[in-house]
């Protein structure tokens, strides 16, 4: 995995937890 693979993981597992 790349870098920027993690960094947009990370963000979608913050939306993700901002919303529920």
């Amino acid at each position: 995995m790349d870098c920027l693979d993690i960094f947009y993981l990370q963000i979608a597992s913050f939306l993700i937890s901002d919303k529920y």
